[in-house]
């Protein structure tokens, strides 16, 4: 038993954790999305 909790462990924390990264890189591409557009005003004009 000791030695696949070892294993679940780990693994439910991975997802846990995937479920916020998630999160954090759709905040994250909706930043850089805002910040191209504003770098292709800057280029334009």
């Amino acid at each position: 038993m000791s030695s696949s909790d070892a294993y679940t462990q780990p693994i439910l924390s991975i997802l846990h954790t995937n479920a916020r990264l998630q999160d954090i890189l759709d905040s994250f591409l909706k930043l850089t999305c805002v910040v191209a557009k504003s770098d292709d005003d800057k280029f334009n004009s």
